[in-house]
């Protein structure tokens, strides 16, 4: 072995004991120690491993400090500020629109409570030839899983109101959850009528109209 080679090797590592005599190969990229047995070294400039003898060198690259300091970073502030308003964006456009749902939901579950009851009232119509509350239980009778008030105006949600002027006109009137009062309205000789109203008025003092809620 070269004395110069032997003594640079001695030099960069300490534990040059474990090498066994190497030739030098000039790669191109810098000069390059094979050895026996291989174990990684560096060359003078960055480079690729080259075969010698049948035996594959090893070459180690330098890694920028940059490099890793970068990969380790976290998120910056911008970024988590930009994550955050794109969540509250979302927010602010799913919370009205499930609001929205509910509220529809809570109507169409009112309206469809008081069209069963006008039913129930037509059944007692079409056997008495006159409309009835529920001062008898006739209504429970024949819808016992409603709950009823003898009243014009309605109070409680999930129950029917019931008023009548007459044997011929009857009132139902309900109260969904989303504070919207309904009402129906059914004349033996006109026939039915719809209402709604807010303020959940009586329900003798409401404007109909033929065409639906």
């Amino acid at each position: 072995m070269d004395p110069r080679i032997e003594r640079r090797i001695s030099q960069e590592n300490p534990a040059s004991s474990r090498f066994v005599p190497a030739q030098s190969l000039d790669s191109g990229f810098g000069k390059t120690l094979v050895c026996r047995p291989c174990v990684p070294i560096e060359t003078e400039k960055p480079g690729i491993g080259f075969t010698a003898n049948g035996r594959e060198t090893m070459t180690r690259h330098r890694v920028p400090r940059s490099s890793v300091e970068r990969d380790e970073r976290g998120f910056t502030v911008i970024e988590l500020m930009i994550v955050t308003l794109i969540i509250a964006i979302l927010i602010a456009i799913a919370v009205p629109t499930f609001a929205g749902a509910r509220q529809r939901a809570n109507d169409r579950a009112a309206q469809t409570l008081l069209r069963h009851a006008l039913a129930a009232e037509k059944i007692i119509y079409t056997g008495a030839l006159q409309y009835a509350d529920d001062t008898s239980g006739e209504m429970t009778a024949i819808e016992p899983g409603f709950q009823y008030d003898d009243t014009m105006t309605p109070v409680t949600p999930g129950r029917v109101a019931i008023g009548l002027t007459g044997s011929d006109i009857v009132y139902l009137s309900g109260k969904s959850r989303s504070g919207t009062c309904f009402y129906l309205v059914d004349d033996a000789a006109v026939g039915t009528g719809y209402a709604e109203d807010d303020l959940c008025a009586a329900a003798d003092g409401q404007a109909y109209v033929t065409d639906g809620w």
